[in-house]
């Protein structure tokens, strides 16, 4: 994982970038899959879905306002090794190959008080799994989202 974040007021930039196997602990995609199975023990030995997510923010400042724009990718990379099937594959989104977001926001400040709009479009590419839990023939489908949140800070 690799993060930095440079601050040039009023404008700020911050990235993030994650690769690695089974990272369905932080909400990532991925997963793992059985890559052989000893058919009188069904003792398995399993191999991990590798998977890559980034992000990035451009944030503007001016006085109580803020303007953001938060872009962010992630793909399956499928597992290093043959798996024993398609049926044995134990991943979140599991179909999907490759996503991303794009998120403008703006934000008000007053007093102790604080509003935000942001409008989100977000968009999966679905398909099958194919050899090494890669996905394969899809076909992107998004959905936007709007959402509008007020904090009170003490």
């Amino acid at each position: 994982m690799g993060y930095f974040k440079l601050n040039f007021n009023p404008v700020t930039f911050k990235a993030q970038t994650t690769y690695g196997t089974n990272l369905t602990d932080v909400l990532m995609l991925g997963g793992y899959a059985v890559k052989d199975m000893n058919p009188v023990t069904n003792e398995a030995s399993y191999t991990g879905i590798k998977v890559m997510g980034s992000w990035a923010e451009l944030s503007y400042k001016k006085n109580d306002w803020e303007y953001a724009f938060l872009a962010g990718y992630s793909k399956n990379y499928g597992a290093e090794d043959d798996i024993a099937s398609t049926d044995l594959v134990y991943a979140r989104s599991k179909d999907i190959g490759e996503l991303y977001r794009l998120a403008p926001r703006v934000c008000k400040k007053y007093k102790n008080l604080k509003f935000e709009f942001e409008a989100e479009y977000t968009a999966a590419a679905y398909g099958k799994l194919a050899e090494k839990a890669k996905v394969e023939d899809t076909k992107w489908i998004g959905g936007t989202r709007y959402s509008l949140g007020v904090y009170y800070f003490f």
